[in-house]
């Protein structure tokens, strides 16, 4: 394996396919790079893999999850939200994006159910972390 592969594989979270595609997201970079005395790095794989390719990836596996776009929707902001704080009470979830905690928390039950997200209790609420 190619260095690039550890950011491959902490952005696939461990599925395969989407592993695969990262990889062949980086090798498409190099190629397209034309520098062949450039090795295929960690430096690389940060600029194949953009923000962009990783969101297009989860949409996709959103959409099989999620048949209603209002619900995948939501399940999209609630990750995005979890990517940048990393952790947050379920309830804060809900305030910050504006959503009833009840809708939260049954696109949560998804998520966990396809180990997206894991929730823990702290006390009287529940902790929620993106499980990427």
């Amino acid at each position: 394996m190619f260095p690039a592969h550890v950011l491959c594989a902490s952005c696939s979270r461990g599925i395969f396919r989407r592993f695969k595609r990262f990889l062949g997201v980086c090798l498409e970079e190099y190629l397209v790079s034309g520098d062949r005395a450039k090795p295929i790095d960690l430096k690389l794989a940060k600029v194949a893999l953009t923000e962009d390719e990783i969101f297009r990836e989860m949409d996709l596996e959103l959409s099989q999850i999620f048949k209603k776009e209002d619900a995948r929707r939501l399940a999209a902001k609630i990750l995005d939200l979890l990517m940048k704080i990393k952790e947050a009470s379920q309830g804060s979830v809900a305030k910050t994006l504006q959503v009833s905690e009840s809708a939260v928390s049954r696109i949560l039950d998804k998520l966990e159910d396809y180990a997206l997200v894991r929730r823990e209790w702290h006390g009287q609420e529940k902790i929620v972390r993106a499980n990427f």
